[in-house]
């Protein structure tokens, strides 16, 4: 008897199969559809219109997702052209947060590896999640593509101080973020940098976060090394992607970035993960407001990473 359920599910498995193969949808419709739009992305000279119907943009317009798309591309050494694979090892359901629960069915992460043209392929599986995309079903029948250099969120922009809860992507609480002060304004021979203020803190270990950093529209590289700053500066600097962060931890630092010229507009997403190996979440997306504060003005009581140990220390 067992023998013959296990015939019988078999049996019904693949006639599943054979009736999506002959009716023309794909398996996972959500890695095709991520699969086609990635092709697009990856050759700039692509008709745009597929980008422009598939991609969730916020209130951004044809021509400012256009050139979100352009620095992407530029961010990332694809203007070349790139080659994008799913990686269907890792497409699965992640949790709908309260705010869209009235308007979204359900939401898949897709993984995607992606590689700059003239560079040989390896495909491997953290890279595929730092590339992969959430796909949105909407209960209206609409779907949408998030990719991560969207200077806008679903569940909204925060513009206050207050604290905002950061959720993993099973719907975990892992703690907070906060805007912690004004922006901090430093000149460079080459570049304005500025640095923003923020408090991290734990509710269970994270596995690492992860900050991106949007100027007038458009994702903008990180600072990633302490030595760009004034030596006062620099036991203040906090990492835009930090890994392993104990629990009842509160993380105070600034996190920098720099632009040619300051900008009309500064956005930053924010996402917190239990492991290296979970899937991205939908960003908690702060807009500082823009009052400029000089390095030099500053005073404030920030925790920084030294031998392992969080310490605190007083500038005054």
């Amino acid at each position: 008897m067992n023998r013959f359920n296990l015939f019988l599910t078999a049996v019904i498995a693949v006639i599943f199969v054979l009736l999506m193969i002959f009716a023309g949808q794909p398996l996972t419709p959500e890695a095709d559809l991520v699969q086609r739009w990635y092709t697009t992305l990856c050759n700039p000279t692509a008709d745009p219109s597929f980008l422009l119907r598939w991609t969730w943009r916020g209130q951004l317009s044809d021509a400012q997702l256009q050139a979100a798309v352009n620095a992407h591309r530029a961010n990332n050494n694809f203007t070349a052209g790139c080659t994008a694979v799913v990686n269907h090892n890792v497409i699965y359901f992640q949790w709908i947060p309260p705010e869209l629960t009235a308007t979204v069915e359900r939401i898949k992460f897709v993984a995607v590896n992606v590689t700059p043209a003239g560079q040989t392929p390896n495909p491997n599986h953290i890279s595929s999640l730092i590339n992969g995309v959430p796909v949105l079903y909407y209960k209206n029948g609409d779907v949408k593509i998030l990719p991560h250099f969207i200077p806008d969120s679903p569940l909204g922009l925060h513009t206050t101080s207050a604290p905002v809860p950061l959720y993993n992507n099973d719907g975990l609480l892992m703690g907070q973020v906060r805007l912690n002060g004004a922006i901090i304004q430093l000149s460079a021979d080459d570049a304005v940098r500025l640095g923003v203020p923020l408090v991290l803190s734990t509710n269970r270990t994270w596995g690492q976060y992860w900050i991106r950093f949007y100027a007038d529209g458009v994702e903008v590289a990180p600072e990633r090394f302490t030595n760009v700053l004034p030596a006062d500066q620099q036991p203040t600097f906090l990492l835009p992607v930090y890994e392993y962060i104990p629990a009842g931890t509160e993380l105070q630092g600034i996190v920098w970035f720099s632009v040619r010229h300051l900008p009309t507009s500064i956005r930053l997403g924010v996402e917190a993960r239990q492991t290296i190996w979970d899937m991205p979440t939908l960003p908690v997306m702060l807009q500082p407001p823009l009052i400029f504060t000089l390095a030099s003005n500053l005073n404030s009581m920030v925790s920084f990473w030294r031998n392992d140990t969080w310490y605190q220390k007083e500038h005054g």
